[in-house]
């Protein structure tokens, strides 16, 4: 049981408010040099090293079965904090600069001999129409009007950015990149190895207090609700945001503009329950290299079973390496001609025009 206390090192308090539209384009770098470290209960968890320091940036993607509005209200209930961050005591909101961007203080409870630690944070939240998603940054600010506390360690050093994405009108995409150093003399590789298992306790937080029915009340009518309505009320609207999607990690445009007038967007964009297949695709795409071949699998599975009923068949297209190679790195020489055109002479079927 001495992972519990120690798992508490390394606990550190995030959170977002309500989503804001904001103007300029802030590109999110996908890239492919994460090690994946953890799956499991749909929540996937991957690293990577970051210049200059030994401590690891981590990143964890899951789906939490709650509409995007719904979610947005569970976080920006400040003092809720306690409930899903592990080992918080005290969530407070220090100042406000508008509805959705704030200045927090977070109260860390570690176990003894260790000093607790507090952070203060503040929130830049931005939103990407075109990508049906929100964006909150996370970044320490100084609090001169906060007396430090002597039995406590301030944390400097944090960064983080969390995603939020639709994927259906009862389900949301979840993705966490985070670093943290806590301070204090505390081993790179202890805080490397429990960062991750830190990520992953907060998204399953997540979804229980999601849960929570005050949230969904709150919801309804809301500023967040209007506004995600409005993505999907334009069919092209809509397709819009599934084809930049996939092509943060599909590198082939011409497959893209097929997936995106196929059955798989009318999957994505129709969904009227819990999200299948499409959301774990998206949600892969966020992750390591290895990550994205399993993502073009499945998108090359599923997209081989609209066009074939030999599911056999499907599979063996779908395994196809050269093809994965085609789609993820952009390797043309690995799989030349049209991918589309290619897959149904591959199973014996009219190719798609």
């Amino acid at each position: 049981m001495i992972l519990k206390p120690l798992f508490a090192l390394f606990t550190v308090l995030t959170l977002f408010p309500t989503l804001q539209q904001a103007h300029g384009s802030e590109a999110l770098a996908l890239d492919c040099d994460w090690e994946q470290v953890m799956d499991k209960d749909g929540i996937v968890a991957w690293r990577r090293p970051v210049p200059g320091t030994p401590i690891m940036e981590i990143r964890a993607a899951g789906i939490i079965q709650q509409p995007v509005e719904v979610l947005a209200e569970a976080l920006r209930d400040v003092p809720a904090g306690p409930l899903w961050i592990p080992n918080c005591v005290e969530a407070r909101v220090l100042s406000r600069r508008d509805k959705n961007n704030m200045t927090m203080h977070h109260v860390i409870k570690t176990p003894w001999p260790c000093d607790w630690r507090d952070v203060v944070l503040a929130t830049n939240v931005t939103y990407r129409m075109e990508y049906g998603r929100g964006i909150c940054d996370l970044t320490v600010e100084d609090a001169p009007s906060l007396s430090a506390n002597p039995d406590r360690v301030r944390i400097r050093d944090f960064k983080a950015r969390f995603v939020f994405e639709y994927l259906g009108p009862k389900a949301t995409g979840f993705i966490l990149t985070t670093r943290v150093d806590p301070g204090g003399y505390l081993p790179a590789f202890l805080v490397n190895f429990f960062s991750k298992h830190f990520a992953f306790r907060q998204i399953e937080n997540l979804r229980e207090l999601a849960k929570d029915p005050k949230y969904a009340r709150q919801a309804q009518a809301s500023e967040d609700q209007i506004l995600i309505q409005s993505w999907l009320s334009d069919r092209e609207k809509a397709r819009e945001i599934f084809k930049n999607r996939l092509s943060e990690f599909i590198l082939d445009p011409e497959f893209v503009d097929t997936l995106c007038h196929s059955p798989l967007f009318d999957r994505f964009h129709a969904s009227r329950g819990e999200v299948g297949e499409m959301g774990a695709v998206l949600i892969l795409g966020w992750g390591s290299r290895d990550s994205r071949f399993t993502a073009a699998k499945k998108l090359l599975l599923a997209y081989a079973e609209t066009i074939t009923r030999d599911r056999n068949a499907a599979r063996n297209v779908a395994e196809n390496e050269s093809l994965g190679r085609r789609l993820v790195l952009g390797d043309r020489e690995a799989f030349p001609g049209p991918v589309a055109q290619s897959m149904a002479r591959l199973l014996g079927c009219p190719a798609e025009k």
